[in-house]
């Protein structure tokens, strides 16, 4: 019997609207690594208003709130080394030796956003009226959408999300749906270090359902993707009406030696 994964919303895992699931497949021998939710716009919207319910409680804490959570998750990460490196290898053939790298970079990379934290400094201006000062204080985007890849599904969807939360924002996941399982474990352990329920949440699902009902959403307020760059451009197309801040990697590609062993 195959392992089902579901979407995590508020702070559980739950199954899709539709109950609905989609096969993850291991890019070694075909076989199927388990079946995975998949989530549409119902799913989507709930997913948005548990975020944007969550901001105002994750951007209030004091900084060292979020800090020691970031720190706390960092430690978790890695005490789930065994359960991250079986999934990255089942789900993106990936080998041993990177699969580890990931999981101790990324920790890594909690840990030096949670130290940001502390460092969200603003900026003072002289006035052109007298006996006054300009103050500029940087504040929150609101919820940010984070659409990764399928190479290096842990890391780099840490690498979208820890800066972000850092600076109080809150977090919807969409992963790559051939390796959408990492992200799911990863929610996991953010909510077992303590982070606010819908503060991350992960909607897994294929590109043209969720993630195109993400990007048109009109309640979200940043996105960072990277892919291809014909997606990249779909989204900014779907984003502009909304005028929703991006931030996109595009067209990357990675050289190959292919060995006679």
């Amino acid at each position: 019997m195959q392992t089902r994964y579901g979407l995590f919303i508020d702070g559980e895992e739950r199954p899709s609207a539709s109950t609905n699931t989609f096969p993850v497949m291991n890019p070694f021998d075909g076989s199927v690594v388990g079946l995975a939710a998949r989530g549409d716009e119902m799913d989507v919207a709930t997913a948005v208003a548990a975020a944007r319910k969550a901001y105002p409680i994750w951007s209030g804490l004091a900084p060292d709130a979020r800090e020691r959570f970031m720190l706390h998750a960092a430690d978790l990460i890695e005490a789930h080394m065994d359960i991250f490196v079986d999934l990255i290898i089942d789900e993106s053939g990936s080998t041993i030796r990177k699969a580890r790298h990931e999981v101790t970079y990324g920790a890594s990379l909690m840990r030096a956003a949670a130290g940001e934290v502390r460092r969200l400094y603003g900026d003072t201006f002289p006035n052109d009226k007298p006996h006054r000062l300009s103050i500029v204080v940087r504040e929150p985007m609101g919820v940010v959408v984070a659409i990764s890849p399928f190479n290096a599904p842990l890391v780099l969807l840490i690498k979208m999300i820890v800066f972000a939360l850092a600076a109080g924002n809150t977090v919807i996941a969409k992963p790559s749906e051939e390796t959408p399982l990492v992200a799911v474990e990863l929610a996991k352990v953010l909510h077992e270090a303590g982070f606010p329920p819908g503060t991350f949440n992960v909607v897994t699902g294929y590109g043209a359902e969720t993630g195109a009902a993400l990007v048109d959403n009109p309640d979200i307020n940043a996105i960072a993707f990277t892919g291809s760059t014909g997606t990249g451009v779909r989204i900014a197309q779907a984003a502009a009406p909304h005028m929703h801040r991006l931030q996109m990697e595009l067209g990357g590609k990675n050289p190959l030696l292919v060995l006679n062993d």
